[in-house]
């Protein structure tokens, strides 16, 4: 398991409890949120989707730039 993910919430209390607060993500759309997670994906120089193999210079940059 990956540290990240050892940093997740894993109860709804401990949800509650995190930085994910409604309030935060009331007015964030799915869009908004796809767009936010791939744009700090890129930023920190992440694999973009990992798994995905053959397709790095013909559909990747094409899903790319229809999320942003």
């Amino acid at each position: 398991m990956s540290q990240v993910t050892q940093d997740l919430p894993r109860t709804l209390g401990a949800l509650r409890q995190s930085s994910y607060t409604q309030a935060k993500l009331a007015g964030r759309s799915v869009k908004d949120e796809l767009r936010q997670n791939l744009i700090g994906k890129i930023q920190r120089g992440d694999r973009l989707f990992p798994g995905i193999v053959g397709y790095e210079d013909s559909v990747v940059p094409q899903v790319v730039n229809a999320v942003l």
